[in-house]
């Protein structure tokens, strides 16, 4: 039997939930991440119905990440995240699914998921989509990635009405690539607090307060 990892010390634990209908996958994902140092896996559910259930007992630990599919019996995924961000505010959440077509894509966006990858990623893609999320990021497999940013070349030319400047179109489409903050400075060449600016004026431009509303908003608006 191969047994966990020792936790790192002084490191603190991401805690993880999963909500995955496929018992199989579900044994096997959490298995995985159970070898992960960093990752504590506190939950794993069925359904949302069977999440909510345990939600309800005061000693349930709060989950840092939630990873949640979206094909599901009873609530379906997307209206499952949309409940959990009004349950638990303070968890990311991460879809983890096998539908990859462009409308399950963006109405996870626009639901607040904070990363939308495919149960054909690997464990290693899916404990690095934890860590970025969790550090405040937003992560995108590469099909995904992909999938989106086709989007964006399909409607580059296209401006609605909003007050977004070309730097923060560039730096929006690039948070919907899955680099962080510090990542878009270096590669723009800009101060931090910068890109800290512009995205603050990208949710009052769009009239969202999070990433993932921002993305899930400017691509079905068109505007990049």
């Amino acid at each position: 039997m191969i047994e966990p990892r020792p936790h790192p010390p002084g490191r603190p634990e991401i805690r993880v939930m999963i909500i995955e209908d496929n018992s199989d996958y579900r044994h096997d994902l959490k298995t995985a991440l159970d070898l992960v140092a960093e990752i504590s896996v506190v939950g794993d559910f069925s359904s949302y119905e069977e999440t909510e259930r345990v939600l309800a007992k005061k000693k349930f630990e709060r989950p840092d990440v939630a990873l949640v599919d979206i094909i599901m019996p009873d609530t379906n995924g997307i209206e499952a995240i949309e409940k959990l961000k009004i349950r638990l505010p303070s968890t990311d959440i991460i879809t983890l699914t096998a539908m990859s077509d462009e409308a399950h894509v963006l109405e996870a966006l626009c639901a607040g998921a904070m990363g939308y990858l495919l149960k054909t990623d690997g464990v290693s893609e899916i404990v690095r989509a934890i860590k970025v999320v969790h550090k405040g990021g937003s992560s995108l497999g590469g099909e995904i990635a992909t999938l989106v940013l086709d989007v964006f070349n399909k409607t580059t030319q296209k401006r609605g009405a909003h007050d977004l400047e070309n730097i923060q179109l560039e730096i929006l489409r690039q948070l919907a690539e899955g680099l962080q903050k510090k990542e878009i400075a270096t590669r723009l060449a800009i101060d931090s607090n910068q890109v800290h600016y512009h995205v603050r004026k990208i949710y009052k431009s769009l009239h969202v307060n999070s990433l993932s509303g921002a993305v899930g908003k400017a691509i079905r608006k068109g505007i990049i």
